[in-house]
This record gives structure tokens, C-alpha cells and sequence, in this order.
């Protein structure tokens, strides 16, 4: 039985993948991946004492990669936790009803939006409404479970008290309790209404009629102790890495997979083809320029001052920052190894070779041309262009 891991996959698949007509998103971040960690998108060649030489080749930085994500969380808390103020935080998990699963893939940057907006206009509207602040809202959209089957729900990350209506920070006095039954009304009558006012074909009036009539799944975990480190350890975990994270493939055959997953702390087994494993990936790499992560309240973009002036009264989270930045050790003689210089990519290497050589197509044609990637392909091309 031989482990593989998901760029393998890919390449198996490939010429069956680029045969299908897909979304430029879903081509894109396949070629991402593909590509991710080769020669082709170029690297740091690191020099030894010893003079043992080796190169490191550059990431994709797709958010649905699982090869380079590694490292992201403590990047990304490394890069954020100074933003995030040092108060006590608790966590609410909006899960879609299913009956929405293939509306939120005919239109998924659309529901998206809908959904977002929904859970922190109830959020803040009670908060304001119920105790007079308007707290800090962080929500992270996540749409598969652990067989990466469609599993869509929000984390919703908030603060236990916000600005109050002088302009102060105000912790929320007593135990971590938001009124729930108030937040189920608003929440299931503003998606509705949202959801009407959807031009899409997708959404009838059965479907709403059944989310109408069923008791919505919003979950309140309880509130976490100490500062909020955990909770965003937590979502910095989910930030990159995509579907495949979490989940690892051995081939048992010509076209049968199995898949160990996670499902509450241990591992499971299941047996699926290549083309399911596949099909399952598609439906959760995030369209073009959609934010998976977005804040409200003080953490809206628009709110930087209300968080600069809350960051001075509280501070920020104390974070247990571990090394993000890969050392690349000597296998010689064990010690740290130092960058030496850059290695172009093929990329880079082909379009300025390109404009050396005095080429009448321009360096932007040149640059689309070479997108791909695929330097024999843009030789041809080259042929029939010139």
C-alpha cells in the first residue's frame, strides 16, 4: 500500500482534469499545486561551510494547497496578533441548512456575501440592542467535513463586550451567554429574506418553505479561558491548506484510494476513486478575489481607529510564537545552511531571454503567453505568434 499525496494525484489526473471545461479558478489553483515546490517557479539555493549545496524551491501560496501551509499559522499570527486585543472571546458556529449545499455552488461568492452579512448584522444588532456595544466580529467560512464531503459553516470569533456608546471599551459583566433564541429569529428571518432577494433560479419557494419550517444548527461553544490565543490558533489553522489538510491517501489499486481521515480525534477509513476524491476537491476551492476571513464591528476595515484606541486600553494577545521561518539543515554536516543566491524561474528565465533577444511581440503579450507556465507549450506558441 503506498502513501500518496495529493500533487501526485493531480498529475495522474491531469489530462482527464484539463479536458473537462472548468472554472479558471479550479484551473488555476490545479496548475498552483501542480507546480507547487518544483523547479519550474524557481527558489533560494542555500551554500554550506562544508560547500554542500541545496536549493529550496518557492510555494504556490494557493490558499488550497496543503503542501506549503505548513508554516502559515505562525506566520499569520506572527503578522496579526498585534491587531487582535487582549480581551476574552467567544466562539458561535453557523452551519448552512443542507437543502442550500448546491445553491452555494451555483452561486458561491453570491451566498457567500449573504451569509456573512447575515450572521454579523444579528450578531451586532442584539449586542447593541441587548447591551449597548458593538463588539469585534471575526467569521471564517468553512465548507467541508472531514470526508470533504459539503459541510458548510461559519466560525464566528467575538468579543465578550465591545465600544459602548461613549466611545469606551466595556467588558460584557456576568457569564459568557449571548440570548439564543434571539439570535436563531434574526438570524433564520434575515436569511430568508436575503436569500429572496437572490436572482437566481436555484432558489424556489420549496426550498425556503422547508428552511422556513426547520430548527436552524447554531451552535455556542463555551467561552475559552485566558486570552484569545487559542481560539486564533484555531482559525489560523484553517486559514490555508484547503480540504486536503487534514486528510491522507494510499493507493490500493488501479483506481481505488483510501482515505484516513479525522472525525473527533481518530483517524477513519474510507475507500473512494480518484475521480470522487477529485470532484469532492472542487467544490470547496474558494472563487477569484472571495475573502474567506472577514472582521465586523471594531475589526471592520472601517473600524481601525475604534481598534487602535481599544489596543492601547487592552493591549494585545500575549502569543507563544513558535519559528515560522523553515532552516534549511545540512545533511552533511548538520549545521544551518545559509541563502547563497536566487534561482530564476522558468518563468522569469524564458521571458527575459525573450526580450534579450529583441523579440517584436511585446513584454505584456510575452507575459501572457507565459502564464502557463509551461515552457514547451510557450515555445510553440512562440512559433506560430513570431
Amino acid at each position: 500500500m503506498k502513501r500518496i499525496d495529493i500533487t501526485e494525484l493531480l498529475i495522474k489526473m491531469e489530462d482527464k482534469i484539463t479536458a473537462e471545461n472548468l472554472p479558471s479558478n479550479i484551473k488555476k489553483t490545479i496548475e498552483n499545486m501542480i507546480l507547487c515546490r518544483t523547479e519550474i517557479l524557481g527558489g533560494i539555493e542555500y551554500k554550506c561551510k562544508c560547500g554542500e549545496v541545496h536549493t529550496a524551491w518557492n510555494s504556490c501560496h494557493n490558499k488550497s494547497c496543503p503542501i506549503c501551509s505548513n508554516l502559515y499559522e505562525e506566520k499569520w499570527l506572527a503578522e496579526n496578533h498585534e491587531e487582535i486585543p487582549n480581551v476574552r472571546y467567544g466562539h458561535i458556529v453557523f452551519t448552512l441548512p443542507h437543502e442550500l449545499n448546491y445553491i452555494w455552488l451555483a452561486e458561491k461568492k453570491a451566498l457567500t456575501d449573504k451569509v456573512f452579512d447575515t450572521i454579523a448584522e444579528t450578531l451586532t444588532e442584539i449586542y447593541e440592542y441587548e447591551y449597548g456595544l458593538t463588539p469585534g466580529i471575526k467569521i471564517y467560512i468553512h465548507s467541508w467535513n472531514g470526508e470533504m464531503n459539503m459541510h458548510i459553516h461559519f466560525h464566528v470569533v467575538i468579543t465578550i463586550g465591545g465600544i459602548n456608546r461613549d466611545g469606551n471599551w466595556e467588558d460584557k459583566k456576568g457569564n459568557y451567554i449571548i440570548p439564543m433564541e434571539e439570535v436563531l429569529i434574526k438570524y433564520r428571518g434575515k436569511l430568508l429574506y436575503k436569500l429572496r432577494g437572490m436572482k437566481t433560479k436555484e432558489i424556489t419557494e420549496r426550498i425556503l418553505g422547508k428552511i422556513e419550517k426547520k430548527k436552524l444548527n447554531v451552535h455556542l461553544c463555551e467561552e475559552y479561558e485566558g486570552n484569545g490565543e487559542h481560539i486564533f490558533r484555531y482559525l489560523a489553522k484553517r486559514l490555508r491548506g484547503g480540504v486536503f489538510k487534514d486528510v491522507r491517501f494510499y493507493e490500493i489499486g488501479r483506481n481505488r484510494i483510501l482515505m484516513e481521515y479525522k472525525r473527533a480525534g481518530k483517524w477513519k477509513k474510507k475507500i473512494l476513486s480518484r475521480e470522487e476524491i477529485i470532484k469532492r476537491f472542487f467544490y470547496h476551492i474558494p472563487e477569484t478575489g472571495q475573502k474567506t476571513v472577514r472582521g465586523y464591528g471594531i475589526f471592520a476595515p472601517s473600524k481601525k481607529k475604534e481598534l487602535l484606541k481599544v489596543l492601547e486600553i487592552k493591549g494585545y494577545i500575549p502569543v507563544t510564537l513558535k519559528e515560522y521561518k523553515a532552516k534549511v539543515i545540512c545533511k552533511k554536516c548538520n549545521e544551518e545552511m545559509l541563502p547563497h543566491r536566487e534561482v530564476k524561474s522558468r518563468k522569469q528565465e524564458f521571458i527575459e531571454g525573450m526580450i534579450k533577444e529583441g523579440s517584436e511581440i511585446s513584454e505584456n503579450r510575452i507575459r501572457y503567453i507565459t502564464k502557463t507556465h509551461k515552457v514547451e507549450q510557450l515555445q510553440i506558441e512562440f512559433k506560430k505568434v513570431v
